[in-house]
């Protein structure tokens, strides 16, 4: 028994001795000397900004321009899923994707990161307002979602945000407007390389506050005194004054606009504005419709759409009726 004993201390003391020796420097080695640690904010914000864009393959034209009733194609298969009503699981689930995995998932890095940073406050607070930006677009498109606690995966391991009926979704997305916008400025960093104002406070401002007018009128049949109370808020803190104002993502040939690609391109001829949109821009002689539409007289086809035809006169435009296919419809 003794014997078996001294034995059995021996493993252990030897086991104990190939443990340390292994564990002697394990940290430093495993310890990548030329990884990255500490993101710039400005690139992972400028990410999310740029992929808010609604440019990312064909679901924008396929869905949502249909949903809005603002622009449709008359063909069937791939296009026209919003225009029919149709499931296509091609295009529907890329709106979510871009948004939830990309656009929320980058402006709740920076958020997380620097909450607690007076001086990188302006870039914290530019965060919250694309974060609400892109709810917008989510809830806007499927209703309820898991909007409160998304983007918290990696950094709070909440890998399964609770969903958030429509209602709270906007109420957070207002509040997060009120106080991130009222925030910028002050004597926090001017953040220069942002892609939409490069740093300017007053537009990043009027850009919250338009924001916080759109979702507020979300709110106008389920909740109005809320409504009412948000739309005064945002009037009185600033809307945008012009088109010098306007959020807008400028493409190049390293990021193209792939909607703007296709309909210059290869969807040129396939998508038509919707009857509501030319009507109402018909009735109430809205300056828009002669710079937006062009109407090419007799063209039967894409091939026949030329310049020599065309025409942008308001009066002249017709709008395709929704729901109809190209064999139920009349072209020219």
């Amino acid at each position: 028994m003794k014997k078996i004993n001294i034995q059995t201390l021996l493993v252990i003391f030897c086991l104990g001795m190939i443990h340390t020796s292994c564990d002697k420097g394990f940290d430093e080695l495993n310890t990548s000397e030329i990884a990255i640690n500490d993101l710039d904010p400005v690139p992972v914000l400028n990410h999310a900004i740029y992929r808010s864009s609604p440019h990312f393959d064909r679901h924008t034209l396929v869905f949502e321009s249909a949903i809005a009733q603002q622009m449709i194609s008359p063909f069937g298969v791939s296009l026209g899923g919003g225009n029919y009503n149709q499931e296509n699981l091609v295009y529907s689930n890329l709106t979510w994707q871009n948004n939830y995995e990309s656009v929320i998932r980058n402006a709740v890095v920076v958020i997380s990161n620097y909450s607690d940073d007076p001086d990188r406050a302006n870039i914290y607070n530019m965060a919250r307002i694309v974060r609400a930006f892109s709810g917008v677009v989510l809830t806007d498109t499927y209703g309820d979602i898991p909007f409160i606690n998304a983007g918290l995966g990696f950094i709070e391991k909440n890998g399964t945000p609770v969903y958030d009926t429509q209602e709270a979704v906007y109420s957070n997305i207002l509040s997060e407007l009120e106080q991130a916008t009222a925030a910028l400025g002050g004597t926090a960093r001017k953040e220069t390389g942002d892609i939409l104002y490069a740093g300017d406070v007053t537009k990043w401002k009027r850009f919250g506050y338009s924001l916080m007018l759109r979702a507020a009128m979300r709110l106008s049949k389920v909740n109005p005194s809320k409504s009412q109370e948000y739309v005064t808020k945002a009037v009185a803190g600033g809307l945008m004054q012009s088109n010098d104002d306007v959020a807008i993502v400028r493409h190049s040939a390293n990021f193209p606009n792939i909607v703007g690609s296709q309909l210059n391109g290869s969807e040129a001829a396939n998508y038509f504005m919707t009857k509501p949109l030319v009507d109402y821009f018909q009735a109430n002689a809205d300056p828009r419709l002669d710079v937006m539409a062009v109407r090419y007289k007799g063209a039967i086809n894409g091939g026949t759409q030329t310049e020599a035809v065309a025409t942008r006169a308001p009066a002249d435009q017709i709008g395709m009726p929704m729901g109809f296919d190209n064999t139920h419809c009349s072209q020219g």
